[in-house]
């Protein structure tokens, strides 16, 4: 990947994606800044949060890869509107222009009508997914040097969108069940009423840590089978699930 990313910059051209190394993504982005790449192919990595002097976004389709849905599925309206937010950005251009791609003109006058017109759905807290929550609450109690209580690990996510969506009651019960099964799987166990990792999981973590995504299964981790091995997936990694075992870190 690395000569074939070298061969495209002196091209003026350059992919962006996860899998991307740090300084890779710095080279892209600075020599795009710099008008020495003209021109960046990227996934949803570029939607949100950089600033770069783009004057024009193309969206080559509307449908994007859902892994609970299984295939692909339309893209949100505020997804499409963080992507064309990338074009024309303030402190660079005075407009930008954004291309939408559809098949025929029956589509267009849809993807204008939802997609242009259409208004942006409501927010909604990631923890409202139990996966999600349950592995934000591992990296918490994993990162708290001292373990972490009951209690303060309520107070923490209670100071979240999902409480202020949900109420204190739904989040008791959901941060109990999520502990629980992190409790029940050896992920986590309990010391002088604190929270605290599993050594087992905390030498798999030490060992996965900034190698890029990885998976574990709970059988392949156990503490009979002497020290843990993490293993590459081919970047598909799966979730802290009741029935996969399996745990989705990042990088």
């Amino acid at each position: 990947m690395n000569k074939l990313l070298a061969k495209l910059i002196k091209h003026g051209v350059a992919f962006h994606h996860a899998g991307v190394s740090n300084q890779q993504r710095q080279i892209i982005e600075s020599g795009f800044r710099d008008r020495k790449i003209k021109i960046i192919c990227a996934t949803p990595t570029l939607a949100a949060g950089v600033n770069l002097p783009a004057r024009r976004v193309v969206l080559s389709s509307y449908r994007r890869y859902d892994m609970q849905y299984g295939g692909m599925s339309p893209i949100s309206v505020l997804d499409y509107k963080q992507m064309c937010g990338r074009a024309g950005r303030p402190q660079y251009d005075d407009k930008g222009e954004t291309i939408l791609i559809a098949n025929d003109e029956s589509e267009q006058d849809s993807l204008f009508d939802h997609y242009i017109n259409g208004a942006v759905e409501d927010i909604e807290s990631a923890l409202s997914n139990e996966d999600s929550l349950r592995t934000h609450i591992l990296a918490t109690i994993s990162s708290s040097k001292f373990g972490i209580s009951k209690p303060n690990l309520l107070k923490l996510f209670n100071n979240t969108l999902y409480t202020l969506q949900n109420g204190n009651d739904e989040l008791e019960f959901k941060v109990e069940d999520c502990v629980d099964f992190l409790l029940d799987e050896n992920f986590i166990e309990k010391r002088n009423n604190k929270f605290i990792s599993t050594r087992w999981y905390r030498v798999w973590h030490h060992r996965g840590a900034g190698r890029g995504r990885y998976h574990v299964r709970r059988d392949d981790l156990s503490p009979r089978r002497g020290n843990p091995r993490p293993s590459r997936d081919g970047g598909i990694c799966g979730s802290l699930g009741r029935r996969s075992f399996a745990s989705r870190l990042h990088d």
